[in-house]
């Protein structure tokens, strides 16, 4: 393990770990620091020649008879026990403890590392003094290295001089072994002379701004190095009080050839492991696109194999305690108000902002603009909006944030000699962090302002195993999940914790910091709040995470360490809706708005952090009942050169919210208040109006058109919603009769519904955060343009602004609006009801209808494009008897989708056992079905030997009659000896999925969306990406259906989707990470897969138990459990070969996954995954950056280069041509009207769609030289990809001369397609459909 570096400045010389910790050590940990740890797995390589098995060649391990079948020892047995109970799967175990392999930092990089910090402490300590000169006096400093802090104002007191570091320190997480991989990061604690301080230095920023000259002047010598490869500044946790230095290797000069230059030996095995977590992260966030296992970094590795992080801290005993209590003040209002005098340009003032309090306001109670009724004091307490510290009486308000931030460079070593107490004889600690940090850095929040830091989980890890809640006995994997449970339990927003063990009377109690921090976690010293920076908001997000995760370890049928450890979880798919604040300097506006000048000046002029509590409370009020949880992003500042100024508090970039919502509440029109029941307003005059909102009434006031709402009701609820709500709250009246204050908020469709949460935002933060509409980026819905109905018409109250434009609503050519779909689906299910109650009752039939099971994706919620009720115009057809057919000289008539419905017969003895005579008695009762609609409920009908279509409500509905012994016969075969036996045969295969299996699930996802109402949006943007990409004829509606119902049936680590968005985001992440190759994607509807059993692990091999023995095996921990869903991958794995290349397990089909059987094909299946993963990238990149001009349609068109051959149509003749992404502005009449109720009417063209007829010929014709892609919904663009072998001459065949001609090759008549007559026949089977055929004979030769 690494030395822990003890540089003492007058030799700078280099001491053991052991040395530091005399005082907690023991002579035995002495000893065996002196000795160094028993050699590894390395050492049987020495002492012969013998190598130990590699991973690449491993060997069984060879055990005789009596070894093989002895029985467990109780060593193993306790393994066992705990593998059930905790891992619940030894797969869990092994899946963890490669992780942490993969996780820790490797010997070969500890040397480097070393010999880099060796390096280090020479240079340090060759670093000359200054003269002494004023602080605002920075001549001295080169032009070349600009102080990394933002000196406003510029005019403080103090004197500065460099004198070199009194000691170095290591006091990261690299010494205890728990700093993870990808990024390495080494902290030295860099320990400032008393000489250069001087009295009240922690007064006015006067401390901070010594600390960062002293970086300035250290980053000044060390850049003239060619030791490293950058110097750079950053800010600790992005707090710009908290400057460090960062160093990093320059190619291979820290290798340890370059350390024997200085004359240094280096030896890491002969020092104590000591175990420490550094003050920050160790542990940086992987990309959310990327594994989470560590990669090899892109550039220089030695220039990323570490990050040496320089912090300048004061000597102990430098400053008192006392000066920094919560409720002490050391920033001084007539200072930090102060108009500076320019001075090379970085001076300006915090009252040019407009923030001064003016005399007649109380400087300790701000009101927080016109939230007066319930604002008071300091801290806003979230969910009340409540400011909770009372007056101090002072004349000077506290700091708390900025004390806290000095306190913590005086604690740094303390708590250095904590955690290293807490880790001694706990093994366990070091594998739990690692998974912690882990399990954090998926979730993005260990890095940024306010940030779960590595550093903080490691305390409360060790406050845990203080209060005993975890002993050291534990293993890592019970570390984390006692850690997870205490998160998920313990609020510290409501009830803080404190590490410190004597209570000192003179210290601050835990009511103080909560009086003035949202979160309190209090260190060993009981003056630091290590949760100083987090907002209550962050917390709840941890615990929320943590009470998930919890969850998802205790389901068995869960993967847990996949979803937990292996799956990030980026904001844009965690969370339902995301908002964008664009500029954040509009918070300048909000801290005017707010008057919360002692919170800027607690955070050193930071107006971000300043408001972002109060904003995110605000937000969380005005969502209460619609947001289960209302998060942000963590500002975070990236690092930056020596020689550029610092980067302001605007360029911490846009701060992104998260929505994760109530589904039952998300979508509610209606904001009800408090009750009125003043006298005055009992007699009031009730205007009765039905309003949009249901059953409620407007109530008018005297009162109110007065314009004082004072005078209606002066209740302090009343007054605290109207102060809340602005101008939407009023008085209404409701069904039951009560009278209470409500919002209202504009609404028609489901999809304006969705966005009303948006409505609310942009209302409150421009009333009482001043922040305006064009600063908000609201990216909820911008998908759900690629599905909305009929054509874009602007048409009062349909408009809806989402984003960042006003996005209008499609409307019918009659007016009506149908948004996204939804309500147009719910139209075609009342009238099916319908019909499936005239089947049921119909009279004169021979035999009975059993069931009625529709079929059509719009009966599940999931068709693309739902159909709309028309009647066909009979001028815009040829009339042919009683039949409308197409004209050949008017645009192709719109579309008519036949809605396919199965009508299940009863059984009867009168049933025919021959195949053809069943198919005729099915005609027949076509014929009959048809006839008695026709007579007892007057519905125009077409019977067909098939099917018989019925024109109802505008709808066509086509009826297909089922007997359930039909599938049995068809599969009957009479062997050559007359044996009659069943099997399979394509026939019934397909009879089954129409008539059994397509009913079953489509009822199953009729009922997934009543769970979850966003399910059927979801699919439909699933399917429309998927025929944008021209693949719709390449996998099955049916199977994409499955595709999203299993992310809201399985969503772990997220919960289910409650936003299309995110729905879709998360489908196009499941179709590009899903190993499709060695894992099932099983779908569990209704349930189906419960059971649960038991085998017995002994020896080799599993077994399976019997019920009686269950209970006895468990006890002795011999009972391995397992499910249905391991079942199905043990059989998955045995019958890989065999099985389709995409394979879904549904409780009904758990062998043969019939919707993937046939399609997609592996080359598709890779086409797919490939374009999801872009898609993914493109469209998150898109939604995450506000400032681009976000094009989301994008995603939804194909890129056409892949393919040989364009045939481009004439869109007069595609009938679905409204359906297409970009939607013509203009487009030519299709011949229908909206439905009206006229009885006798012809019926319309059904299912008549040119393109997909002249696809299905060109298939037929050159299938064996092509493959031929294609849009259904309203694509211009048919594209072909030639087959590679058809191109390979064959030998001259006169049976095979379809499409090629005879050429000579070496002498031989030889067959090779004739492409210029296929482009010819292209053109002539297509005549007045296609337009041009566009050749592209770049990627093939003719």
């Amino acid at each position: 393990m690494p030395a822990h570096l003890l540089l003492k400045r007058p030799c700078f010389r280099v001491e053991p770990c052991c040395a530091v910790f005399s005082l907690q050590g023991s002579p035995e940990a002495a000893e065996e620091a002196e000795q160094g740890p028993e050699p590894r797995a390395g050492g049987a390589v020495r002492r012969g020649k013998r190598a130990a098995p590699t991973a690449a060649d491993p060997q069984p391990a060879k055990l005789s008879r009596a070894e093989l079948y002895k029985p467990p020892t109780s060593e193993e047995l306790t393994q066992l026990k705990e593998t059930e109970d905790l891992f619940h799967s030894s797969l869990l175990r092994l899946q963890i403890e490669e992780l942490l392999k993969e996780v820790t930092l490797k010997e070969t990089k500890k040397k480097k590392i070393d010999a880099f910090l060796h390096e280090i402490n020479s240079l340090l300590g060759a670093i000359p003094e200054t003269p002494e000169t004023e602080l605002t006096d920075q001549a001295w400093l080169s032009e070349d290295v600009k102080v990394p802090f933002l000196q406003v104002p510029f005019n403080v007191k103090g004197r500065f001089h460099f004198v070199p570091p009194a000691e170095l320190k290591v006091v990261g997480s690299y010494l205890l072994g728990t700093c993870v991989r990808p990024e390495i990061n080494v902290d030295i604690a860099v320990t400032m002379p008393r000489e250069i301080f001087q009295d009240k230095d922690n007064l006015n920023q006067r401390y901070h701004r010594k600390r960062a000259l002293y970086l300035s002047h250290i980053a000044q010598h060390l850049s003239k190095e060619k030791l490293f490869g950058s110097v750079k500044f950053a800010y600790m946790n992005s707090n710009h009080l908290k400057p460090i230095l960062l160093l990093r290797p320059q190619g291979l000069l820290c290798s340890l050839a370059g350390v024997s230059r200085l004359g240094l030996t280096v030896n890491p095995t002969k020092h104590t492991c000591i175990q420490h977590c550094s003050y920050s992260c160790s542990l940086q966030p992987c990309s959310p696109l990327s594994s989470c296992l560590p990669q090899e970094p892109v550039c220089s590795k030695d220039e990323k194999m570490v990050t040496v992080r320089l912090h300048a801290c004061p000597d102990s005993g430098l400053f008192k305690p006392s000066r920094f209590y919560p409720s002490k003040n050391n920033v001084r209002t007539a200072w930090f108000m102060e108009q500076s005098t320019p001075k090379e340009g970085t001076a300006w003032g915090w009252r040019s902002m407009g923030l001064f309090v003016s005399g007649r306001d109380c400087p300790q109670c701000l009101w927080v603009g016109s939230l007066q009724p319930f604002s008071v004091g300091r801290r806003l307490v979230l969910g009340s909006n409540k400011l909770s510290s009372p007056h101090t009486g002072a004349t000077e308000p506290p700091t708390p944030h900025y004390n806290n931030s000095i306190l913590c460079d005086t604690v740094m070593l303390s708590h250095l000699h904590f955690l290293s107490n807490a880790a001694t004889d706990f093994p366990g600690m070091k594998d739990g962090l690692a998974l912690l940090k882990v399990w954090l850095n998926q979730r993005q929040l260990s890095k940024g302002l306010g940030c779960f830091s590595g550093f903080l989980i490691s305390m409360l890890v060790a406050y845990l195993l203080m209060k005993r809640k975890i002993v050291k006995m534990m293993s890592g994997y019970q570390v984390l999940r006692s850690t997870l449970q205490f998160l998920a339990t313990t609020d510290l927003s409501v009830t803080g914790i404190s590490l410190a063990k004597d209570a000192d009377p003179s210290l601050p109690v835990l009511d103080d910091f909560h009086q003035a921090f949202e979160v309190v976690f209090v260190d060993p010293s009981g003056l630091v709040n290590l949760c100083a920076d987090m907002t209550a908001s962050k917390y709840h997000q941890v615990q929320f995470e943590a009470k998930r995760s919890m969850e998802i370890l205790d389901d068995r049928m869960v993967d847990g360490f996949q979803v937990l450890l292996m799956t990030p979880k980026p904001m844009l798919r965690t969370f339902d809706h995301v908002f964008h604040l664009k500029h954040v300097s509009k918070l300048q506006g909000t801290c005017k708005k707010m008057q919360l000048l002692n919170e800027l000046m607690d955070r050193g002029g930071n107006y971000v952090a300043a408001a972002l509590p109060f904003v995110v409370s605000l937000l969380a009020r005005g969502l209460s009942q619609r947001a289960q949880l209302v998060a942000h992003s963590l500002p975070q500042i990236p690092e930056w050169p020596i020689d550029a100024e610092p980067p302001k508090h605007k360029d911490v970039g846009p701060l992104t919210f998260g929505l994760l919502f109530v589904p039952e509440f998300a979508a509610s029109t209606l904001e009800k208040g408090p009750q009125a029941d003043h006298p005055e307003v009992r007699g009031t005059l009730l205007v009765l109006s039905k309003s949009k909102a249901g059953a409620v009434l407007w109530l008018k006031t005297a009162g109110r058109l007065a314009g004082d709402p004072g005078k209606v009701f002066s209740g302090p609820e009343a007054l605290e919603f109207r102060t809340f709500w602005g101008e939407k709250s009023e008085l209404r009246r409701f069904q039951d009769g009560s009278i209470c204050e409500a919002v209202v908020w504009e609404a028609s469709t489901v999809c304006q519904k969705r966005l009303i949460p948006e409505q609310i935002i942009r209302h409150l933060l421009k009333l009482h955060a001043d922040i305006p509409e064009s600063s908000i980026c609201y990216t909820g819905a911008l998908l759900e343009s690629v599905i909305r109905t009929g054509k874009e018409k602007l048409l009062p109250g349909v408009a809806v602004l989402a984003s960042r434009s006003l996005v209008v609503m499609p409307a019918q050519e009659g007016g009506e609006a149908w948004g996204t779909g939804e309500e147009a689906m719910v139209s075609v299910i009342c009238s099916y009801d319908d019909l499936s109650r005239k089947l049921w009752n119909l009279k004169e039939l021979p035999l009975t209808v059993t069931a009625v099971q529709g079929v059509h994706p719009a009966l599940r919620y999931t068709d693309v494009f739902p159909p709309i009720p028309v009647k066909p115009v009979y001028s815009f057809h040829n009339r042919k008897k009683h039949l409308l057919l197409p004209s050949e000289e008017k645009p192709c008539p719109a579309y008519v989708t036949p809605l396919k419905v199965i009508c299940h017969m009863e059984g009867s003895g009168q049933w025919p056992q021959d195949k053809g005579a069943i198919k005729r008695i099915k005609a027949a009762f076509h014929l009959q079905l048809a006839e008695l609609l026709r007579q007892q409920h007057q519905l125009v009908c077409r019977p067909a030997v098939t099917h018989t279509d019925v024109y109802k409500d505008g709808y066509v509905f086509r009826l297909q009659v089922a007997y359930h012994r039909e599938p049995l016969i068809l599969k009957e075969v009479v062997t050559p000896e007359g044996m009659l036996k069943y099997q399979d045969t394509e026939e019934s295969r397909q009879l089954e999925l129409e008539t059994l299996h397509l009913p079953y699930l489509t009822s199953s996802l009729h009922g997934l969306q009543q769970q979850h109402p966003v399910f059927g949006s979801t699919s439909r943007l699933a399917k429309r990406w998927i025929s944008a990409q021209l693949l719709s004829d390449s996998i099955s509606e049916e199977c994409v259906d499955l595709l999203v119902a299993f992310l809201f049936l399985h969503p772990a680590p997220f919960t289910p989707p409650s936003s299309p968005q995110v729905g879709f985001l998360r489908f196009l992440n499941l179709l590009a990470t899903f190993d499709w190759k060695n894992n099932p994607l099983i779908v569990n509807l209704n349930t189906g897969l419960t059971g649960r059993h038991y085998s017995l692990c002994w020896g080799q091999g599993d077994f399976p138990l019997l019920s009686c023995h269950v209970s006895l095996a468990c006890r002795m921990g011999l009972a391995v459990p397992y499910s249905d869903c391991t079942e199905i991958k043990n059989k998955f794995v045995a019958a890989r070969s065999r099985l389709p290349v995409m394979f879904l397990a549904t409780p009904k089909d758990q062998w043969s996954s019939m919707w993937t059987r046939e399609r997609p094909s592996a080359q598709i299946l890779q086409r797919l995954v490939l374009l999801a993963s872009e898609s993914r990238r493109a469209l998150e990149e898109q939604l995450v950056d506000p400032l681009s001009d976000q094009d989301v349609k994008m995603v939804f068109r194909p890129p056409l280069d892949f393919y040989d051959v364009l045939i481009h149509l004439n869109p007069n003749q595609i009938p679905r041509q409204l359906e297409s992404v970009d939607r013509p502005v203009k487009s030519a009449s299709r011949g229908v009207v909206k439905n009206s109720s006229a009885m006798n009417i012809l019926f319309p063209v059904v299912d008549y769609d040119p393109v997909q007829l002249y696809l299905q010929e060109l298939r037929d014709a050159f299938d064996d030289l092509a493959l031929f892609f294609y849009d259904k919904h309203g694509g211009e663009v048919i594209a072909v990809l030639w087959k590679p072998l058809s191109f390979q001459p064959q030998p001259f065949k006169v049976s095979s001369m379809k499409g090629r001609k005879v050429t000579t090759l070496n002498n031989e008549l030889v067959c090779v397609p004739n492409v210029e007559a296929i482009l010819e026949d292209f053109e002539i089977l297509g005549e007045g459909l296609v337009k041009n055929v566009e050749t592209r004979t770049e990627k093939w030769t003719i």
